[in-house]
């Protein structure tokens, strides 16, 4: 199979003008970029005789430079039909059997059509010269029609193989070879193999530019983002929704968002942009308003999915990631609207108020998404891993469940059992903190445990009454507190423990005040605590069996000293001072209770590889291809560059 091979110089306007003429026809080339491999400049020189770039070759022929090359496209152009041109005299042709003329990337001889990644497709398979700038994917067919990123995506993402491949000693998630990806594209897409023959030639070269133009849209990509799209077992591709596990909201890229922002999205619900008074057009980015009515939906949208799930033993976690399910497809589509939010305006224009509300719903959608998407932390190494490696993409900035949480909400205090702040530096993000610290967010913020709090919509008009209410019902609940004054003990959930220095506390021992502003007056539990603190704070006070010793006093002083009430007047240095005598509020904290709310056995168990594309093993085997180079006669020539080792 013939190819177009140009030698080029990133720097020269015109090797980019060439290729922009190739682009502008979708013809297939491949290109040796010179100075990124200075050993192929003698291989041009001979070929050519030249020393200037580019240098174009149709197989063998030689073809000259940016001008000659343009020429003959011109003559192509005016006889009709430049594509039947193309296959007769290049793509059917046999392989250049020169090494001088293989891709620098490729063993040597390796028959296979490269594409460059910029734009390729076959007119008659989409449809004309129609792109997808205006939001819209030409989709093969007869006549052919369109389709939304988000709708190509959800159709590939069902259809299209999905595997666990080996290469060099790593395993590589999620993806599937260049021919199981041209198979199966004639397979979702009969019109690229009118033939129906999925061994034709011209039918596969038709599905390879089709793959091509869906890499030009980001649905598609090569894993190690070096290859085009090639008819190959030697290439291993992957979607878009799995070529970043940990960011969940990627099902969609920021490209593709604010395109389809200008089209199609501006009738979904789900997507609706804020009105903007100053322009006609709708506004790609997401205002403060229109970020809290977005995660106001996408919890709605969880809950309903979950409420789907839901049977007598808890959540079928394994049934809510469904692709064929129009909610969880509308859901993946509405997370990635978050990366057009105005970042300016997330620093400088929102209130503490609509910062906390913002950040209190993001932290609970990460957390019911990741859930579904990367499954449920068990251990505490895996918790670790879950808080710091899940990860949201907001106003083109990266925030895991930790820089919300300790970030955002928290005004960037630093982590319980770190040393050092969340953002450091001159980090954008430190602009998006709020400026003082509500320690009643922790009453709100859900990681999916069952001592978590409970799930609630909170609004910027009612933040403080709604904030108060949560508190009050974490409070009152006895799994989180619990008052006993038999043994003047009040015992707390480690929410009080982990962030008593959010609560202004130093210490453990002046938790229960804390506790008591959080207990409704005239509630049992309110009373009873706050009887147990007037009663350990009176002075004088002591029960049965309380040992007191008064300071510069033998203990043996006076025989009938115990048996009297003690004073409360103590000599410390020849001065009188009063005392507590009570011992205080004995303060326990209850074990927190990890456990997941989902139904036994219907989970799937989170751990760190979720979040990684690939996956170094001793036990990975060898490609086909390695193991040739290796068993003849060492590490082949194009395995030597570090950038050339990954699949």
């Amino acid at each position: 199979m013939g190819r177009i091979i140009i030698f080029t110089i990133d720097s020269c306007s015109f090797c980019h003008r060439v290729k922009k003429e190739l682009q502008h026809r979708c013809l297939p080339f491949v290109e040796i970029p010179v100075d990124c491999f200075p050993e192929r400049k003698v291989d041009m020189f001979e070929l050519s005789g030249k020393m200037t770039v580019p240098q174009i070759f149709m197989n063998t022929r030689w073809i000259g430079g940016c001008d000659e090359l343009i020429k003959l496209l011109d003559t192509w152009d005016s006889e009709g039909d430049y594509w039947q041109r193309y296959l007769e005299e290049v793509a059917r042709q046999p392989d250049p059997v020169d090494y001088r003329l293989s891709h620098p990337m490729t063993p040597l001889g390796l028959t296979e059509l490269f594409q460059s990644s910029d734009h390729h497709r076959d007119p008659s398979a989409t449809g004309g010269d129609e792109c997808f700038v205006d939001g819209w994917i030409p989709l093969p067919g007869n006549p052919p029609t369109r389709a939304t990123f988000g709708e190509v995506t959800s159709i590939l993402v069902q259809e299209m193989p999905r595997e666990k491949l080996a290469y060099l000693a790593k395993y590589y998630q999620d993806c599937f070879t260049g021919c199981q990806g041209v198979d199966a594209l004639m397979q979702i897409f009969p019109a690229l193999c009118p033939s129906q023959d999925p061994n034709n030639a011209e039918d596969r070269l038709r599905a390879v530019g089709f793959g091509n133009l869906l890499m030009r849209c980001g649905i598609m990509h090569h894993v190690a983002n070096h290859h085009q799209y090639v008819d190959t077992k030697d290439y291993y591709y992957r979607l878009q929704p799995f070529h970043q596990p940990y960011l969940l909201n990627s099902f969609l890229s920021q490209q593709q968002v604010s395109l389809s922002l200008t089209s199609h999205m501006k009738e979904s619900s789900t997507f609706r942009p804020e009105e903007d008074t100053s322009s006609s057009g709708p506004n790609t980015v997401l205002s403060a308003s229109g970020a809290l009515k977005l995660l106001t939906n996408l919890q709605r949208l969880l809950s309903d999915i979950e409420t789907r799930a839901t049977g007598r033993d808890g959540i079928d976690f394994l049934a809510t990631k469904d692709y064929s399910d129009p909610a969880f497809i509308q859901l993946e589509e509405g997370s990635c609207r978050l990366q057009c939010m105005d970042g300016i305006c997330l620093a400088s224009t929102m209130t503490d108020a609509e910062k906390t509300v913002f950040g209190i719903h993001l932290y609970n959608t990460m957390v019911r998404h990741a859930q579904i998407k990367v499954g449920l932390p068990t251990t505490a190494s895996q918790r670790r891993a879950f808080f710091t490696g899940v990860k949201y993409k907001v106003a083109n900035q990266i925030l895991s469940l930790d820089d919300v949480e300790h970030g955002f909400l928290r005004a960037n205090t630093r982590h319980p059992y770190h040393v050092k702040q969340q953002f450091l530096g001159d980090d954008a993000r430190r602009a998006w903190t709020t400026k003082k610290l509500d320690p009643r967010i922790h009453f709100t913020l859900w990681c999916g445990a069952k001592s978590c709090p409970q799930l609630n919509e909170f609004s910027v008009e009612n933040l403080d009454e709604q904030l108060q209410l949560a508190s009050e019902s974490f409070c009152l609940d006895d799994n989180n507190v619990v008052v006993d004054e038999n043994t003047n003990t009040l015992t707390l959930s480690m929410i009080f423990k982990w962030y008593k220095s959010d609560f202004g506390c130093a210490s453990s021992k002046d938790l229960p005040e804390v506790v008591l502003g959080y207990l409704p007056e005239g509630s049992e539990k309110h009373a009873a605590l706050s009887a147990m603190i007037i009663q350990s704070k009176t002075p004088g006070s002591y029960s049965p069996g309380q040992r007191r010793f008064t300071r510069g006093m033998p203990r043996s002083s006076s025989p009938d000293m115990r048996s009297k009430p003690p004073d409360n007047r103590e000599t410390w240095g020849g001065k009188s001072t009063s005392q507590r005598t009570g011992d205080g509020v004995k303060v326990k904290f209850i074990p927190y209770d990890w456990a997941p709310q989902a139904a036994p056995g219907k989970f799937a168990t989170f751990t760190r590889s979720n979040l990684k594309t690939t996956e170094t093993s001793l036990r990975a085997p060898f490609s086909k291809r390695a193991i040739a180079g290796l068993t003849m006669g060492g590490m082949p020539s194009n395995f030597r560059n570090k950038s050339d080792r990954k699949q």
